[in-house]
């Protein structure tokens, strides 16, 4: 019953990842189809129905994209525009970019996804980047990319849980982490927090060794399972645990798991403190049924032959 709680909690916890992650990829593709920059991009005439811009006047076009970073709620770090060949087009902060987008692009590609990830210059927040394709309206075909990269530091503390934090300590005994997979690299990331406050910034991700364990049965199971691992907290103590893979984020082969675990001492202690209850009830029992035994003996058999 608890390692399906625990699923439980960490399909959850996935789908809420899943959801943020996927609302911040339909605003980059919402942008990418942004008329103007359509008309900034496209090499067709078909493309530029009306005179927004002059052709490629990026510093107007610099100038409304970032008041779009302004307005919109994932406050978007950079905005770049690639064309179709990978060269750089426009950046809302140049001193940020490079002369080519260097990710790999699959064929056929047509969605929204993430594709890297970094640590923050503030060096605490964690800055990913989405890319999406600029599709030609009049052809139908891919004339570019639009890359935008925005902090989400506040995803990743709400899968660790963080929303959770302001609750008694009897119903935060669930402890959350990340796992990352690609090809053979695991990594375990648990969150950091302050003990004075919830807030975004006062969390902070720390890497931790993977269990043996939790590996093994990450390539058995890689979409979900739930498992017992002895001495998985810290090297020192039972855990019970659930894990659940978010699918369809990113244009690498990787995985990205919420993991949920519960130390077994929380689990059986609750078990534990009943059976000595029991215990005791039952000596308790069993010493009065020897007192009443006894007392019957002695009224019955030693007092009548004595006298």
């Amino acid at each position: 019953a608890v390692k399906q709680t625990l699923l439980k909690v960490a399909q959850k916890t996935a789908e809420g990842v899943y959801l943020e992650s996927d609302s911040r990829m339909q605003v980059a593709q919402n942008l990418a189809s942004n008329d103007f920059v359509i008309q900034v991009v496209s090499p067709y005439e078909e493309d530029k129905p009306s005179s927004y811009f002059p052709p490629l006047n990026k510093t107007l076009l610099r100038d409304w994209l970032n008041k779009y970073r302004s307005i919109d709620s994932s406050n978007p770090t950079l905005i770049e525009l690639f064309d179709a060949e990978k060269r750089l087009l426009l950046s809302t902060d140049s001193s940020q970019s490079e002369p080519f987008l260097i990710t790999d692009i699959p064929a056929g590609f047509k969605k929204p996804a993430f594709n890297d990830f970094e640590v923050g210059l503030d060096e605490k927040s964690i800055q990913a980047s989405i890319i999406a394709p600029i599709i030609s309206p009049s052809t139908g075909t891919l004339i570019g990319y639009l890359s935008m990269k925005s902090d989400i530091t506040p995803i990743l503390a709400y899968a660790m849980g963080q929303s959770l934090r302001t609750l008694s300590p009897k119903d935060t005994q669930d402890i959350y982490q990340m796992v990352y997979v690609s090809e053979d690299i695991v990594l375990t990331i648990a969150g950091s927090f302050s003990p004075e406050s919830a807030k975004d910034e006062e969390f902070q991700l720390v890497k931790i060794p993977t269990h043996p364990e939790l590996e093994a049965a990450l390539l058995k199971h890689p979409e979900s399972a739930t498992h017992s691992i002895p001495r998985y907290i810290l090297e020192k103590e039972n855990a019970l645990l659930a894990y659940q893979s978010v699918i369809d984020l990113s244009l690498s082969d990787f995985t990205i798991y919420v993991l949920v675990y519960r130390p077994s001492s929380n689990v059986y202690s609750s078990l534990n403190k009943s059976l000595l209850l029991l215990a005791l009830g039952c000596s308790i029992f069993v010493l009065i049924l020897c007192i009443n035994a006894y007392r019957d003996v002695h009224n019955n058999i030693v007092r009548p032959v004595s006298l």
